[in-house]
């Protein structure tokens, strides 16, 4: 009696007791010493001696050396870091205890809680050394090497262009029976250039006529293409291809690179008959892709860690110096691709005052794309004036080129017209002089802002192609393909029966 009543509660209920029994199963795989050997064995041939002997073998002396610091490093981390170890001996605190002496109950208690610790520690390292952010480098690091394996393996199905990609698609509709009058609010404020960019006696036209002198450098020279195309451009006779001059240059001064560019002239401009256009060629196969992801591979990487970095902006002149280390490391295989210093060596002759180019010698260089990114490093390193469309820039990388370019050149001599959400010029920093203009593609198609043509459409559309004092023709396929309104008919000509024949 008396031992029920201390069982009972001051407020007069009685304590209930109750047992619980949980158990969980686990199960355990362990390799054999052979199969971890074996392992052991492929990953360091595969991923260590196969890449440190290929590097040696093609004698790139440079990454070959970084390559085996690098590795043995990380090889030594990977396979003797505490990290591993502890994960594998669970908690060391529990082997101070003389286990040939205890009980089989005792030894049984001992070895449930070593492998509670092991469990808890496995866990905490999986979750220090293989967590979340080291599958996102991983993969990072996984697209870009998809991406150049890509890229060589089409260069080699592809080959290289010898930059006869045939005549432009579309029809032209002539300025003087159709216009697209500019913007009434705000166009861009650079339609009209000044600081002698424009073409003499076309400054209402400049940015249009550069537009479309940088997707000429695609059209095919040997067919006359490219003049059928200046003269309906421009009118009659007014610009001249100089595909025979280029063409005698390239064989004479021993022209090799892949890179294609043209001259075009304008011998009958009031007060400056010796003005020209130097066009380069964009990215146009797999190999001048692979030169674009080469040249630029650095910047790129190095903006995207800017972007995951707290207050990345800062470090901006710390990546200046990284990307030219990276880029002396890599001088071999860059200069392979150094497609600028022929076009630098074509500018400066061209500058030079040689009696044969006196025709030639107030020059000025535009292009595309990759040819964007060349005319911006030529017009740097020459002084020369370049209007790019959508190339990319040079600001982080201008330290990497031969000879270096300074921000002042940059800021001076270059201007990228920049479509929005077009990646390429997104590529590296922008100088102090460009124009950003409007994309129409899809939203979940930003490569197509790429497109020359439907940024010379925009431009079109928002400067006019009738200004006061020249007239541009427009093409069928901005109202047609790209979605833009209908130009206004100046006559009794409609656009529909002219976009038909």
């Amino acid at each position: 009696k008396n031992q029920k009543e201390r069982e009972k509660k001051d407020d007069g209920s009685s304590d209930n007791k109750v047992i619980y029994q949980v158990w969980e199963s686990f199960r355990i795989n362990r390799i054999s010493n052979n199969t971890a050997w074996t392992l052991f064995v492929i990953e360091v041939t595969g991923f260590f001696i196969w890449p440190a002997i290929t590097l040696f073998a093609v004698r790139n002396w440079a990454i070959a050396v970084l390559f085996l610091i690098m590795g043995s490093i990380s090889m030594v981390r990977h396979y003797f870091n505490c990290a591993s170890v502890l994960r594998d001996i669970g908690d060391i605190g529990i082997l101070d205890e003389d286990l040939g002496s205890v009980s089989s109950r005792r030894f049984a208690q001992v070895r449930e809680v070593d492998f509670r610790e092991k469990s808890r520690l496995n866990l905490i390292i999986g979750k220090i050394s293989y967590g979340r952010r080291r599958n996102v480098w991983i993969w990072t690091f996984a697209v870009f090497v998809g991406i150049f394996v890509a890229l060589f393996v089409a260069a080699f199905q592809v080959g290289t262009s010898p930059g006869s990609e045939g005549s432009p698609e579309g029809k032209l509709l002539k300025g003087t029976q159709f216009e697209y009058k500019p913007e009434r609010m705000l166009p861009y404020p650079t339609c009209r250039m000044g600081k002698g960019l424009s073409i003499p006696e076309n400054e209402d036209t400049a940015l249009i006529d550069y537009t479309f002198l940088a997707q000429l450098a695609y059209y095919n020279s040997e067919d006359e293409s490219v003049q059928k195309w200046l003269d309906e451009w421009f009118g009659d006779g007014y610009a001249k291809d100089e595909f025979e001059f280029v063409n005698a240059y390239r064989k004479e001064a021993q022209v090799s690179s892949a890179v294609h560019f043209k001259l075009i002239s304008f011998p009958h401009t009031y007060g400056n008959d010796n003005f020209s256009i130097v066009a380069i060629r964009g990215t146009n196969n797999a190999w001048d892709a692979l030169s674009d992801a080469q040249l630029w591979s650095a910047a790129a990487l190095s903006q995207y860690l800017r972007a995951i970095l707290p207050l990345g902006e800062i470090w901006t002149p710390i990546f200046e110096n990284l990307i030219n280390a990276v880029s002396w490391i890599e001088a071999d295989s860059l200069e392979e691709v150094s497609y600028y210093k022929e076009t630098v060596r074509f500018v400066e002759y061209l500058k030079s005052g040689a009696e044969e180019v006196q025709n030639f010698k107030d020059v000025r260089v535009t292009g595309h794309s990759l040819g964007g990114g060349l005319a911006f490093i030529t017009g740097a390193q020459t002084k020369t004036p370049a209007i790019g469309l959508s190339g990319p820039n040079n600001r982080l990388s201008r330290k990497t080129f031969d000879p270096k370019i300074s921000e002042d050149a940059l800021d001076e001599y270059t201007f990228n017209i920049v479509p929005d959400r077009d990646p390429v010029p997104r590529i590296d920093d922008l100088s102090e002089l460009y124009q950003r203009i409007h994309c129409t593609a899809p939203k979940n198609n930003p490569v197509d802002c790429h497109t020359a043509s439907r940024s010379l459409c925009e431009i079109l559309v928002k400067c006019g192609n009738n200004p006061s004092t020249s007239t541009r023709p427009i093409f069928c396929e901005c109202s047609k393909v790209f979605g833009y309104p209908d130009p206004v008919a100046l006559g009794d000509v409609s656009i529909t029966d002219v976009c038909k024949s």
